[in-house]
């Protein structure tokens, strides 16, 4: 009661604010904790800052282009090599077809290179991919090979382009080229009787049949053996090396073999006739 009679005695409330006020601009700023700070833990470094322990331009500039080792054992190495090869011959194939488009090269040496670039190929797809659990397909997408003509010559037909030879044909050349057909067809034959499902085993048997019937003068463009033999190669060269086909698979591989076998020798009897 005294304060509200005494003038010059101020109320409990603004003691209290005027307290508070005092004791935030008395407070010293040493206690707070510091928001900025430019030391950096071991978590917050950058990786090249934590290895090197340098801040200098140059020596940033040094470990950015510093070499990145590829590999890290032999076993790796090996791996890349393999890879680079495979590389090198879809390449080359792609290049040898464009030359054979532009009738830069004769028939003769572009059935001679080719056929040697197919075959290359069968072997360095097993040594380059088979560990890697990698399709050709993913191999020419993560290394972005723009090769449509290698594509088609080394995945689908797995054959070099066959020369239209017409009715000037020597009849000794013919004779020979008849008898390996027939010799490709019961080869192919026995080896499908023989349980060889493996892909690395069938397609090199399917090739060389493909070679031969190809080699054939007059055989016209639905010939029926020769639809099912490339049928059968484009489903292979779809596959891994390492693949293999199911015993029903199988079975079809024989039936159509010997269905193609049988029109086969019934066009060379419609020839002779």
């Amino acid at each position: 009661n005294n304060t509200h009679n005494n003038p010059n005695t101020l109320p409990c409330s603004f003691i209290v604010v005027i307290v508070l006020i005092v004791a935030t601009q008395a407070s010293p700023r040493s206690t707070a904790p510091s928001i900025q700070s430019n030391e950096q833990t071991p978590e917050t470094m950058p990786l090249w800052k934590s290895k090197t322990n340098v801040t200098t331009d140059t020596n940033k500039d040094e470990l950015l282009n510093s070499t990145i080792p590829l590999y890290r054992n032999s076993k790796e190495r090996q791996s890349y090599d393999d890879q680079a090869t495979l590389y090198a011959i879809i390449l080359a194939t792609e290049h040898l077809e464009r030359s054979y488009a532009r009738d830069a090269i004769t028939q003769d040496e572009y059935t001679k290179e080719c056929n040697k670039l197919i075959s290359q190929f069968r072997l360095q797809e097993k040594a380059a991919l088979s560990n890697s659990h990698m399709t050709v397909e993913t191999f020419l997408h993560i290394y972005e090979m723009d090769c449509p003509r290698a594509t088609e010559r080394l995945l689908k037909m797995g054959v070099p382009e066959p020369m239209n030879k017409g009715g000037g044909t020597d009849a000794q050349d013919v004779a020979v080229t008849v008898a390996e057909t027939v010799q490709h067809f019961i080869t192919t034959m026995d080896g499908v009787k023989l349980d060889q499902r493996c892909v690395d085993e069938l397609q090199p048997l399917l090739s060389d049949l493909m070679d031969a019937l190809t080699r054939l003068p007059d055989i016209p463009n639905d010939f029926e053996p020769n639809l099912k033999i490339r049928k059968w190669l484009q489903k292979l060269n779809a596959l891994r090396a390492v693949d293999e086909i199911s015993e029903e698979d199988s079975r079809q591989l024989y039936h159509d073999l010997d269905s193609a076998y049988a029109e086969f020798t019934r066009h060379l009897r419609r020839k002779q006739g």
